[in-house]
Protein backbone atom coordinates (compact mmCIF):
# COMPACT_ATOMS: atom_id res chain seq x y z
CA UNK A 1 0.00 0.00 0.00
CA UNK A 2 1.50 2.75 -1.29
CA UNK A 3 1.60 6.43 1.54
CA UNK A 4 0.42 9.69 -0.29
CA UNK A 5 0.51 12.97 1.34
CA UNK A 6 -0.92 16.73 0.24
CA UNK A 7 1.47 19.25 -0.99
CA UNK A 8 -0.23 22.87 -0.46
CA UNK A 9 0.82 25.79 -3.16
CA UNK A 10 -0.83 29.33 -3.88
CA UNK A 11 -0.98 29.86 -7.06
CA UNK A 12 -1.15 33.73 -8.32
CA UNK A 13 -2.50 34.90 -11.21
CA UNK A 14 -4.25 37.60 -13.46
CA UNK A 15 -7.50 36.42 -15.35
CA UNK A 16 -10.84 37.58 -17.71
CA UNK A 17 -14.35 37.18 -16.43
CA UNK A 18 -16.53 35.82 -18.92
CA UNK A 19 -18.31 39.49 -18.94
CA UNK A 20 -15.17 40.72 -19.32
CA UNK A 21 -13.75 42.12 -16.50
CA UNK A 22 -10.38 41.51 -15.84
CA UNK A 23 -8.81 40.55 -12.35
CA UNK A 24 -5.17 40.79 -11.43
CA UNK A 25 -3.36 38.98 -8.62
CA UNK A 26 -6.01 36.65 -7.77
CA UNK A 27 -4.51 34.07 -5.67
CA UNK A 28 -5.81 30.24 -4.53
CA UNK A 29 -4.65 27.66 -2.69
CA UNK A 30 -3.91 24.00 -4.76
CA UNK A 31 -3.61 20.50 -2.81
CA UNK A 32 -1.47 18.33 -5.15
CA UNK A 33 -1.04 14.90 -4.15
CA UNK A 34 1.94 13.27 -3.85
CA UNK A 35 3.68 9.32 -3.50
CA UNK A 36 5.77 8.87 -0.58
CA UNK A 37 9.06 7.72 -1.45
CA UNK A 38 8.97 9.60 -4.75
CA UNK A 39 12.16 11.73 -5.39
CA UNK A 40 10.10 14.52 -6.99
CA UNK A 41 11.70 18.11 -6.31
CA UNK A 42 8.22 20.16 -5.99
CA UNK A 43 4.89 19.92 -7.77
CA UNK A 44 4.94 23.49 -8.77
CA UNK A 45 3.86 22.86 -12.47
CA UNK A 46 1.50 20.10 -11.45
CA UNK A 47 -0.17 22.94 -9.16
CA UNK A 48 0.10 25.64 -12.28
CA UNK A 49 -1.76 23.21 -14.79
CA UNK A 50 -4.56 22.63 -12.17
CA UNK A 51 -5.32 26.33 -12.35
CA UNK A 52 -4.93 26.67 -16.10
CA UNK A 53 -7.85 24.27 -16.65
CA UNK A 54 -9.78 25.40 -14.57
CA UNK A 55 -9.28 29.50 -15.39
CA UNK A 56 -8.53 28.63 -19.29
CA UNK A 57 -6.41 31.38 -20.80
CA UNK A 58 -4.86 32.52 -17.34
CA UNK A 59 -1.72 34.27 -16.84
CA UNK A 60 0.55 33.07 -13.65
CA UNK A 61 2.57 35.29 -12.04
CA UNK A 62 4.06 32.85 -9.02
CA UNK A 63 3.19 29.67 -7.36
CA UNK A 64 4.52 29.12 -4.33
CA UNK A 65 5.15 26.04 -1.95
CA UNK A 66 3.34 26.35 1.61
Amino acid sequence: MKKTFREAYIVKFNYQKPGGFLVFSHEEQVLIDVEHGINEKNSHEKAGRLIEKKYPGCRIVSIKYV
